[in-house]
């Protein structure tokens, strides 16, 4: 699972501090999400964000940071990415949704 091409569209800047070496579910999924992430445009003249990655040396300091285009700021912290990769990519969706929804006058 990975972020929809729809919704990408509206992400400006993704951060991630995480621990490579880590086993824990936070840290499993924050590396899926970022290997599942696109290298290139999925359709052309569109952006993909800004994406800056940190490692970290614990599980606690892990954190996921969302910018969207509206300047609006998604963070979540080493508790709340403590959810499985679906759970993630629908805490991330979810603003960007809602961007769409109003850019389409839903």
């Amino acid at each position: 699972m990975s972020i929809a091409a729809a919704s990408l569209k509206h992400i400006t800047a993704m951060s991630f501090d995480f621990a490579p070496l880590s086993a824990s579910q936070a840290s499993r999924s924050m590396r899926l999400l970022l290997a599942r992430l696109p290298t290139k445009p999925p359709m052309p003249g569109m952006d993909l964000p800004d994406i800056k990655t940190k490692t970290v040396a614990t599980d606690a300091q892990q954190k996921i940071e969302i910018t969207y285009k509206n300047k609006q700021k998604l963070v979540l912290d080493h508790l709340a990415s403590e959810a499985r990769l679906s759970d993630l990519v629908m805490k991330i969706e979810e603003p960007a949704r809602a961007l769409r929804l109003k850019e389409e006058g839903l």
